[in-house]
């Protein structure tokens, strides 16, 4: 296959993958708009609705790091320098905005799953943060291949999200699944598959993205 058209099914995949929790989380804005202050909602719902500002701190940087991050893995995209390291410090302002939000929030929100939710959710997230902070460093050294394989591990924590609500809405749908009853599953499953996958590309760059290759270095 030549490599713009693997290049742009890169990207396009990304964003399939990204649009349950982009579409889920323009829902949610709007659910909040509406619902701000309201009472007697399902307890999942309820907690935004009695967060709104917490919630949008959240969503809302939530929503430019997935815009933002397919862009990122487009090699003609990066070759547009000074386009490409903007895009990147809005990917990682927002990726750490959202990330802390979400700590923010699995703490004051009742969490679904629990404690258990909370710890996991507190390693997963500041291991995203921890990475892009690892991918900072790299830049600002200008130790490029180092930089691409932290951002690739920070964004494949990140989008386990939208993997788990595939796993969510599959189960749903074969099985007629509750959300409550596989959102624990599905959340391991999101992590353990995107950290594969991330992983395997890292591993074997040249299959996937053009001019990456080293990025093990």
């Amino acid at each position: 296959m030549p490599s713009g058209i693997r290049d742009v099914l890169v990207v396009l995949v990304l964003y399939v993958v990204s649009w349950p929790v982009i579409s889920g989380t323009v829902a949610r804005l709007h659910f909040v708009w509406l619902s701000s202050g309201a009472d007697a909602l399902p307890w999942v719902d309820q907690r935004y609705a009695d967060h709104p500002l917490l919630t949008a701190l959240h969503l809302m940087p939530g929503l430019l790091f997935f815009a933002i991050a397919p862009l990122q893995f487009w090699p003609a995209l990066r070759r547009t320098r000074r386009l490409h390291r903007w895009l990147g410090r809005a990917f990682m302002a927002s990726g750490f905005l959202s990330g802390i939000g979400v700590l923010w929030m699995v703490v004051v929100f009742p969490a679904v799953g629990g404690l258990l939710t909370q710890v996991v959710t507190f390693v997963i997230v500041g291991g995203m943060l921890g990475f892009m902070a690892h991918a900072w460093r790299a830049i600002r050294a200008r130790r490029l291949a180092v930089h691409r394989a932290a951002i690739i591990r920070a964004y494949a924590l990140g989008l386990s999200v939208s993997t788990a609500r595939i796993v969510i809405d599959l189960a749903a749908w074969l099985w007629s699944t509750p959300f409550l009853d596989s959102f624990v599953i599905a959340s391991a499953l999101g992590v353990g598959v995107n950290v594969a996958v991330a992983e395997v590309i890292l591993r074997r760059p040249s299959l996937w993205l053009s001019g990456a290759c080293g990025v093990r270095k």
